[in-house]
């Protein structure tokens, strides 16, 4: 049982401190040995954990050193969103501040919530101000892996945005029983977007190979309600060793909160890690979006690359709408304590994982025009939903125990091509 308590330090959680029983989850029954009152201290001290999904926040400004195209080396402070259901603070604040030596901008973020406390539930209301370097594509590739991809390859996974404004949001979260976490929430999101452009082309290695070219967006203002939500079984966010964890996100721009741009856009992510027996598991993973009214660039939804379908290049399809499936099973390095002579040596520091994926984007043409609209899409619920062409990949990976680092090849299966060399320093999903 003590496993379930690994990681729950991360961001969001409560560090350890001061006497209030810090000493008293420890109980003692006849001769047996000390264990650990989960019933009466583990949901109260340790905060749910949730990877929230964009735009309500975005993890780049929690880095304190990132490297990128846009803006070269960033140099950044950050106090980042926690909960507190050991000490219970009336008021809880958040604030980040970061300079881009390449693009020479200056990044932050200030917020206050107001935390509301009740039996393993906390009701939360605030907002923030923020001018943040953002990203759509932060759920397809680790932000800190870009980093070092970017700094040794010249390599860069992720495309950018500016975004300045602020966020109004009422949050409610439910610590249940057997590990079982809950979140909603509904806020107004205002912001003005920007394109950033290409501003170094450093890296240790990568010979005459360029950065790609920032993609650009449809500037302007985009005001939405957003109403999100997240069930989460797993031991923690760093132990996905088993559970569940399954997000949604609705936005509504437009409309009664004006702006630029006016469009409804409904995301679904739904995983699951699960052991077969002590040496194999079994992880997939299902991911869904679709769009209603004028799309601009920043809400498209794209396929294609590491995250998503390795075996294909990178966003080679793109929409309004989307759907995703990833699978990988795993051959975990503990079967090397049954094995013998050679494979012994090789796979007790090894996973053998096979993956196969598959994924589709709807087929439609952008919209050309000279004003804001340039490149958006036209999206309806109803009739985009058909996707004529399924894509998938299928491919063999050796990866260290703890997961975090894979080396192999991914093949594409719609035609017959060179495979795809993949190396990857953080989990697909």
């Amino acid at each position: 049982m003590g496993r379930l308590g690994d990681g729950w330090g991360d961001a969001w959680g409560e560090e350890d401190g001061g006497d209030d029983g810090e000493w008293s989850w420890w109980k003692r029954s006849g001769d047996e040995e000390n264990q650990f009152d989960f019933s009466e201290n583990f949901f109260q001290k340790f905060p749910g954990n949730f990877p929230w999904m964009f735009p309500l926040s975005s993890r780049l400004h929690e880095t304190f050193f990132r490297y990128n195209r846009v803006e070269g080396v960033y140099i950044g402070l950050a106090q980042v969103k926690r909960l507190y259901w050991h000490s219970k603070p009336w008021l809880v604040s958040t604030g980040s501040l970061g300079y881009g030596f390449a693009n020479h901008t200056w990044r932050y973020s200030l917020g206050l919530y107001l935390p509301f406390y009740f039996e393993n539930q906390i009701l939360e209301i605030g907002g923030e101000g923020h001018s943040f370097t953002d990203s759509k594509d932060e759920w397809r590739f680790d932000r800190d892996e870009n980093t070092w991809t970017s700094i040794i390859a010249r390599e860069d996974f992720l495309d950018y945005f500016e975004r300045r404004g602020y966020t109004v949001s009422a949050s409610w979260y439910l610590r249940g029983d057997e590990g079982m976490n809950l979140r909603a929430s509904l806020g107004y999101v205002h912001d003005t977007y920007r394109g950033m452009n290409r501003a170094t082309n450093w890296s240790v290695f990568g010979g005459d190979k360029t950065f790609r070219v920032n993609p650009l967006i449809n500037d302007g203002n985009l005001n939405s309600f957003v109403v999100s939500g997240g069930i989460h079984t797993l031991p923690s966010l760093t132990d996905r060793s088993r559970g569940w964890d399954a997000q949604l996100l609705f936005e509504k721009a437009g409309g009664t909160a004006k702006g630029d741009f006016e469009f409804s856009q409904l995301t679904v992510d739904i995983r699951r890690y699960q052991p077969l027996n002590e040496h194999l598991s079994l992880n997939v993973r299902a991911r869904a979006g679709m769009s209603d009214g004028i799309v601009p660039v920043q809400r498209q939804f794209e396929l294609g690359g590491p995250g998503t379908l390795p075996g294909y290049r990178f966003k080679e399809f793109s929409g309004s709408h989307m759907a995703l499936f990833n699978s990988e099973f795993i051959i975990r390095s503990s079967i090397a304590g049954n094995a013998r002579g050679w494979a012994k040596n090789v796979l007790r520091n090894t996973n053998i994982i096979l993956f196969f994926d598959a994924g589709a984007t709807n087929d439609i043409a952008p919209i050309v025009t000279r004003d804001v609209r340039n490149g958006s899409y036209d999206a309806s619920f109803s009739s985009d939903m058909s996707f004529d062409t399924w894509k998938s990949d299928a491919g063999i990976a050796l990866g260290s125990a703890n997961g975090d680092f894979r080396i192999g090849a991914a093949w594409r299966l719609d035609r017959g091509e060179s495979p795809n060399f993949i190396i990857r320093f953080s989990r697909p999903f």
